[in-house]
């Protein structure tokens, strides 16, 4: 899906929401590196970062086709997949193949969490 913001919009929301999480650090290298797939980021950032555990968030609204995309393997071999809860989405998450096939393996984790009005586009 196309996304309503620009790559850059959407790195200086994501600093501003995370600015007091010193814990997090957004790292905006997709566009440097000519990265565009989930997977070749993941990768990338697994060989230069080996120590640090990554987590690939996403919102419940997406939980019902990640399943589907391309290389979802290696994305779990590199990363633990977190969904967060989204309004109306709860009942399709817990359904979901991608939580029937990998929630129990201990890949993918469901979070439910008190609803925000935010999203990644």
């Amino acid at each position: 899906s196309p996304h309503k913001y620009s790559y850059n919009e959407r790195v200086n929301f994501t600093s501003k929401l995370i600015i007091k999480l010193q814990y997090l650090k957004v790292l905006a290298i997709e566009n440097e590196l000519n990265i565009i797939y989930t997977a070749d980021l993941l990768n990338y950032l697994n060989k230069a970062l080996p120590a640090v555990k990554f987590y690939f968030i996403i919102g419940a609204d997406l939980a019902s086709s990640v399943h589907t995309w391309d290389k979802i393997e290696r994305i779990l071999q590199l990363a633990k997949l977190v969904i967060f809860s989204r309004a109306g989405y709860t009942h399709q998450v817990l359904n979901s193949p991608i939580i029937k096939k990998y929630g129990k393996l201990g890949k993918v984790e469901f979070i439910s969490i008190p609803e925000i009005n935010i999203s990644s586009t």
